[in-house]
């Protein structure tokens, strides 16, 4: 199944923050890639380094292969 994100042209450099994200829509975004993707990250991934969502992506992405190995 494709779980891309759908974003508006022009947003794909905009962080967390700037795309309006807050400290409860951090917390469910975790718990959502942790049931739907079985994935383990920590929302400081997102708060301490407010990531764009490639950076995002590619973070979760590390932590998947990490844990698989």
């Amino acid at each position: 199944m494709d779980r891309r994100a759908d974003r508006a042209p022009g947003q794909d450099n905009d962080t967390f923050f700037e795309l309006g994200g807050e400290s409860i829509s951090a917390v469910r975004l975790v718990s959502r890639i942790e049931e739907e993707l079985d994935v383990w990250i920590d929302v400081g991934d997102i708060f301490e380094e407010d990531p764009t969502l490639a950076t995002l992506i590619a973070t979760v992405e590390a932590k998947a292969d990490a844990a698989a190995a």
